[in-house]
């Protein structure tokens, strides 16, 4: 508990429990106004404690649970990795199960026949240089692993915007050096060694007769940042990639306006258009933002009050992180009481 004028700390409850927060506000018939966060248990206890209090949301937090809203929606909707491929003249499938390790194979092989012969956990653990916890799953493993699909590198997801004219340029029979210059006019900042890397071996395969599909992806979360920030924010290279998840997924570019429509009103603290946009909201079951608008239906007074308001939660979170300075200093040895005296003492 805070004091939101002097910005000092009032008090350390044992328990965020509704009868606790109850009992401590009726024991100070004075206090006026609570800064809170969403909380039902917080609500109901300071309504039960006195029903004049002013109640204010916390805007942090408000704007918190709407990001939340928008990711857990997109969990649903889309993969963890939106992927598509660029055609160029024949493309064949690639197998979908991953290559056998062979080289890590072996290895649990021979720790499992060392094993069987009566060697100790601790000496497989030197010998081979693993830990204790690796050497138990190896033992443990009964079929061969699969090779795990690297992440693309920084130097090849700025390259990934430019297959398509890559290969169109390669068509054309121009060298590297010649793609590199091309490709660095319509925008590419990065390496000669990234397109080195993507096109030497896509000429192979190309003399043997074989052209495999050019895939490009791009993260779930990273969707959800663009659709957050604003698709006018992006520059050229992200627009393009937008383009093509526009192409696969269409509602993108509505959900980046109804965000965008929250934004401006949290930014420009317009209560009657915030819940003009709550009401349009709750009126689509299927809104991303349904759930989201139901508690502010419910808690609609403080979400008022957060916008009328100067007061917020921030003072409290700067005490939290050093409450937590202190505990650690005290080695957890601390009781609440003493806590709460450390977190009072002025020098």
């Amino acid at each position: 508990m805070c004091d939101l004028k002097t910005h000092q700390p009032l008090a350390i409850l044992p328990s965020r429990t509704s009868k606790l927060i109850e009992s401590w506000l009726v024991a100070r018939p004075h206090i006026q106004t609570v800064s809170r966060d969403g909380s039902k248990t917080y609500r109901e206890a300071i309504t039960n404690a006195n029903v004049a209090i002013q109640q204010i949301s916390d805007r942090w937090h408000l704007i918190k649970n709407a990001k939340e809203a928008l990711i857990k929606w997109l969990d649903q909707k889309l993969p963890a990795q939106i992927e598509w491929s660029i055609e160029p003249n024949q493309i064949i499938e690639l197998p979908k199960e991953k290559p056998i390790d062979e080289l890590r194979w072996q290895l649990i092989q021979q720790v499992q026949d060392d094993y069987k012969e009566g060697v100790r956990i601790s000496y497989l653990a030197k010998k081979y240089e693993l830990s204790r916890g690796t050497i138990y799953k190896y033992l443990k493993q009964v079929t061969p692993p699969r090779k795990t699909k690297r992440k693309t590198k920084p130097a090849q997801a700025k390259l990934q915007p430019y297959y398509e004219l890559i290969v169109a340029y390669d068509t054309e029979h121009l060298t590297t050096d010649q793609i590199l210059k091309k490709i660095r006019l319509a925008g590419y900042n990065g390496s000669l060694s990234a397109l080195r890397h993507f096109i030497e071996p896509y000429r192979a395969n190309k003399k043997k007769g074989i052209t495999q599909a050019l895939i490009q992806q791009i993260s779930r979360a990273k969707i959800s940042q663009w659709i957050w920030r604003g698709f006018q924010q992006l520059n050229d290279e992200q627009k393009q990639v937008l383009e093509k998840c526009q192409h696969l997924y269409s509602f993108l570019e509505p959900l980046e306006k109804i965000v965008q429509e929250y934004r401006t009103i949290f930014e420009n603290r317009a209560i009657e258009p915030l819940i003009d946009w709550m009401h349009t909201q709750l009126a689509n079951k299927n809104s991303p933002f349904h759930s989201y608008s139901t508690g502010l239906r419910l808690d609609l007074a403080a979400v008022k009050n957060a916008f009328a308001s100067p007061y917020s939660n921030g003072l409290l979170e700067g005490q939290v992180n050093r409450l937590k300075w202190i505990k650690r200093m005290m080695y957890g040895r601390a009781k609440p009481d003493l806590l709460e005296k450390r977190m009072q003492y002025r020098f």
